[in-house]
């Protein structure tokens, strides 16, 4: 793996940079080889279909699961990450 002890979301302009698609549009598939791939174990591999982004705007790509995870290179890892301990009361963040 990466050592990495967190997972978040990367920033847009990470997205537009890394993946050459539009942040939000991202598309699995021909995503560039050198680009790390991690596919959420929540993901059910049966013949439910899912719709993925395609890179354009107002389109999806539909595809049964199992057909998704063939073809994808990416690895199956837990992205739950852990809750924080603590309070359960909402905290607004500071501007």
């Amino acid at each position: 793996m990466l050592g990495a002890r967190q997972v978040r979301p990367a920033p847009a302009h990470v997205v537009n940079a890394a993946t050459d698609y539009a942040d939000g549009l991202v598309c699995p598939l021909l995503l560039p080889a050198a680009l790390p791939m991690f596919i959420d174990d929540r993901l059910h591999a049966d013949d439910e279909l899912l719709y993925t982004p395609t890179g354009e705007r107002h389109t999806a790509l539909a595809m049964r699961a199992l057909d998704l995870l063939a073809v994808l290179p990416g690895k199956m890892v837990d992205l739950r990450g852990t809750r924080p301990r603590g309070s359960r009361a909402a905290v607004a963040r500071r501007h």
